[in-house]
């Protein structure tokens, strides 16, 4: 059977030879093999059972905010779910499904008087792989704000209802990461807040962005925090500022982020990376964890 057709013969929009450093934030990776794109939880569902059917291994991407493809090609399908970004904002919530940008749920809650969680705003990419991280920014994370859930079990194909409780959410990590779960839809609490004040702080935070962060291709902060490590203090320390794997770079700017400054490769942003990650291990006897995600 003809890969794309098993696709578009169930109604799902689906292309070849899908190059992955144009979708990923930092602009590096090698080719997928197939691009599928559900507009609907129906059809994402219907199009991982297609992959499982065809024994098809793929990948279900967001905003690809954090993830970076291989050099060469990925054997599999990469399933994109910014297509399907219905929302409704509801009394006391805001009910959105998972490819729905972040920042235009809060844009479109601060509109109607209502506030999600304002920190948040600015996190690049979609309600689920922000979700699936535990997304968070200036002392607030998205767990915080996050009632409940219709989530897909990709090995079962179960559809479950899953609470935030039941999501174990902790830094950077929740239940998601560690069982073959995605989020579906799902609904966030929102409170009463008045539009000038939620837009207000928008741009307070935007501009603690800019001032911070630099503009260059990344994948935002490339190691978590854990035990009270910061990996941006201790890279700064080892005097790895601007270190370098041909294009790839440590950010002058702020350590914990690792750019393409135009030309570099995934094998250079890995390389880098464990660079690294070596350098902290013999200087501090600290190892480091990725935030950001390799996909093989």
């Amino acid at each position: 059977m003809n890969l794309i057709s098993a696709f578009l013969d169930n109604g799902i929009k689906a292309t070849d030879d899908v190059d992955t450093s144009k979708i990923s934030a930092i602009k590096a990776g090698g080719s997928a093999r197939i691009g599928i794109y559900p507009e609907t939880p129906g059809s994402l569902i219907k199009a991982i059972k297609i992959c499982k059917l065809l024994e098809l291994k793929f990948k279900v991407i967001g905003g690809c905010t954090n993830t970076f493809f291989k050099d060469g090609e990925y054997n599999g399908a990469v399933i994109f779910t910014k297509g399907i970004d219905d929302s409704k904002i509801c009394d006391g919530y805001i009910s959105a499904e998972c490819g729905c940008s972040l920042t235009k749920l809060l844009k479109a809650a601060a509109k109607k008087d209502m506030e999600i969680s304002n920190g948040l705003f600015g996190i690049p990419g979609t309600f689920g792989g922000a979700l699936r991280n535990n997304a968070g920014a200036f002392g607030t994370e998205i767990c915080e704000c996050f009632i409940e859930g219709l989530f897909l079990n990709t090995d079962t194909l179960e559809v479950l209802t899953l609470s935030g409780r039941e999501l174990d959410f902790g830094y950077r990590s929740s239940l998601i990461m560690r069982e073959p779960l995605i989020l579906l839809r799902g609904k966030l609490r929102a409170t009463d807040k008045k539009s000038i004040f939620c837009f207000n702080e928008f741009e307070k935070y935007s501009q603690k962005r800019r001032a911070s962060q630099p503009c260059q291709p990344s994948l935002g902060s490339f190691f978590k925090r854990s035990d009270g490590i910061i990996p941006a203090e201790l890279i700064d320390r080892a005097g790895l500022k601007g270190y370098r794997v041909n294009d790839a770079a440590v950010s002058e700017k702020h350590a914990g982020f690792i750019l393409n400054l135009g030309c570099a490769t995934a094998n250079d942003i890995n390389r880098l990376a464990c660079e690294i990650e070596e350098k902290i291990q013999d200087t501090y006897n600290v190892q480091l964890l990725r935030e950001a995600e390799l996909v093989e």
